[in-house]
């Protein structure tokens, strides 16, 4: 009886498992991640091409990364200015 027991929650154990294989695709995907419908995609990022890119009508640049250039290396040598700003009128 307890054998029998053991092999039928191994069983519904299995089935569920199987069953639940397809959800795991159904996850959410950043940029780049494949996607089919609007919804595949984080935040908001949509599916463009099956793939979740920014929203060329919201604005978004979450994929595209920073526009802006990077300050240039500091070292022992860049030369600093100091100022005193005592918000004087």
């Amino acid at each position: 009886m307890a054998n029998s027991a053991v092999v039928w929650l191994a069983s519904v154990w299995l089935v569920s498992n199987i069953l639940s294989l397809p959800f795991l695709a159904l996850g959410i995907s950043s940029c780049g991640g494949s996607c089919q419908t609007l919804d595949d995609c984080d935040g908001q990022l949509i599916c463009i091409n099956g793939k979740c890119n920014d929203d060329p009508e919201v604005g978004t640049h979450i994929c595209g990364g920073s526009s802006s250039t990077p300050s240039p290396p500091v070292s022992s040598s860049t030369p600093a200015i100091l100022t005193n700003n005592n918000f004087e009128k």
